[in-house]
Parts: structure tokens; sequence; C-alpha cells
């Protein structure tokens, strides 16, 4: 049920005054930067009224200034784990509030889906990926909307993953945080029950063949645009390779993952994945990978150096 002041909040959110629309939005901050422990209930009223503010608003200026001041509010949590109530709560109120938009609401509604996706991606480029730290949200993501109906926001996000990363990065985001990004993508492929097999085209369409395909535009020299040239495609191969392979895959997504190692095959040019998971693979700093890369160097130079030794001695 709707209370007066979930009404209160949203019309002077969606006020068209811009003095009143700032005043409530400072407020909103006050509120997720608060030091005191908030509830689940307060933190899901606080996002019931936030929906009806955009709900009620109108205009595009309004909307578009609206979506873009909530997705910001990820970054005035003041801790991680008010970061995974705030993304809960909100992934929560979308998912119950779904089937009541629109035609004429629910592109907005997307929008806001998408902006949250951003911020929350830059919250986590900002502290340069701490792994535990993107595995946990990751976490609240898969947990409240990719593995739940309705399908329209997993959609959509299965359609942005990757362009939201590259906005965010640029592209530069080496292959271990990038398989860590992957990870829940490729999780819901190999064996989770609930994805209905549209949605499973679409990770495989959307997310790993079109990382492959604009990969291979790029070592084409046809394009760049969204290409995460940082990241070791042999690597992702090996995952998916695995993830196909792996006994606690479901026997009707073996032949999916297997077709997306066709993909990547055309990008490698390997016909099976022979990448290692070595430091280099694993590797989430760009001093990691760095010293990674000159360990294999070195590994490969002490291993040329064995083969023209024991060439010698065949002599």
């Amino acid at each position: 049920m709707t209370t007066p002041e979930d009404l209160s909040l949203a019309r002077s959110l969606a006020d068209p005054i811009k003095s009143v629309r700032d005043k409530t939005a400072r407020g909103l901050g006050v509120f997720v930067r608060s030091a005191s422990e908030v509830s689940d209930l307060e933190m899901l009223k606080f996002w019931k009224g936030l929906y009806y503010c955009l709900w009620l608003s109108d205009k595009v200026p309004v909307q578009q200034e609206l979506v873009a001041s909530l997705a910001r509010l990820v970054h005035e949590c003041p801790s991680e784990g008010r970061v995974c109530q705030f993304l809960k709560c909100f992934f929560q109120t979308m998912m119950r509030e779904w089937a009541c938009l629109d035609q004429y609401r629910v592109n907005k509604f997307y929008s806001l889906l998408r902006m949250i996706l951003r911020q929350t991606l830059y919250y986590l480029h900002q502290r340069r990926w701490p792994r535990l730290s993107v595995e946990t949200i990751l976490r609240v993501l898969c947990e409240e909307v990719l593995s739940k109906t309705p399908n329209g926001p997993r959609l959509h996000y299965a359609d942005i993953y990757l362009a939201e990363l590259f906005e965010v990065t640029k592209g530069e985001v080496v292959t271990g945080n990038m398989l860590t990004l992957l990870s829940p993508w490729l999780l819901l492929l190999s064996t989770d029950k609930s994805a209905d097999a549209s949605f499973k085209d679409r990770i495989a369409e959307k997310v790993f063949v079109k990382f492959a395909t604009d990969r291979a535009v790029e070592c084409g020299g046809d394009g760049g645009g969204g290409v995460f040239l940082k990241c070791r495609s042999g690597a992702v191969q090996l995952a998916i390779f695995n993830a196909a392979s792996a006994d606690n895959t479901l026997e009707l997504n073996r032949k999916r993952l297997y077709e997306i190692h066709k993909a990547f095959q055309k990008t490698t040019g390997e016909d099976f994945a022979i990448e290692q998971e070595d430091d280099l693979n694993t590797a989430s700093t760009e001093q990691e990978l760095e010293g990674a890369a000159k360990k294999r160097k070195s590994e490969k130079e002490d291993s040329q150096q064995k083969r023209k030794k024991e060439n010698i001695v065949g002599q």
C-alpha cells in the first residue's frame, strides 16, 4: 500500500521547480549516508517512495535528472554492507512492481536499471575491483534479478552488461577481473535451473558471443569500440570450456556452452582451450599483470634454453 509519505516524497522529487527537487535529493543522501543502522524494511520503504517519484515524473529532462540522482546514491553509502542493502532493496522493488509498468512508463525504469548498474560498476572500479567486493555485489545482482522473473530486467542487463562495463572502464579490464565479472553469467549458463531458454540464449549472444565477436573484429583491424584488449580471450575461452565439461553442468546446457566456445575459437585460433590457469590469467591489478607477464616471459625463455641444451646433447 502506498502511504501519504511515499506520495509526498515522490511529488517533491518530481516537482517541476528545480530548487524543490534539489532540496529533496539532498535529503535522500542524508538518509543513505546515515551511520545508524537502517533496516531492510526502512530501505524498502525508501525505494518505494523513489519508485513512485519516477512513476510520477513526466518531462524527459526531469526524468533524466532524477534517474541520475538516484543512481548516484550508490556512492553515498557509508559501507559496502549499505551498498548491498541499497541494491538489494532497489532490485526487490523493481521486480515486485515490474508487472505494473505500462508501455508509457517502462522506458524510464529501464533507464534507472541501466544507471544503477553503471554507478555500481563505477563504485567497484574506483576501488580497483577488490575481488571479494565484486563477488559480493554480483551475488546480490544474481540472487535478486538474474535468477528471478519477470524477464524484463534480467534480459535488459544481459543486453547492456558489456556496454556499461566498457563505458565505465574504457576497456581497461585485466583478465582476472573480467573472469570475476563474467562468472555469474557463466554460472547461469551452466548450472542454474531457474533461467529459461530465452534468457540463456540472450546471455550467450549478448555477453559471451558479443565479447568474442568484438574481439575478432578488433583483431581483424575493422574496429575497436567496446573491446577489452587487456583481457586474454584464451582465458575466457578456457573458463567456458571448463564450464562446458564440468560434471555439475546441466546436460541441456552443454551444447550451448560448446557453441560459445566455437565462437571463441574464431578469435583465438585454437581448436580447444590451451591456456593455463596461471598468474597472467588471474591477475586483477596492473602491477600483478606486469609481474605475471615477466614471469611467463622468463619461464618461456628458460624453456627455450632447456630445449636448446637437449638438442645439443642429442647431437
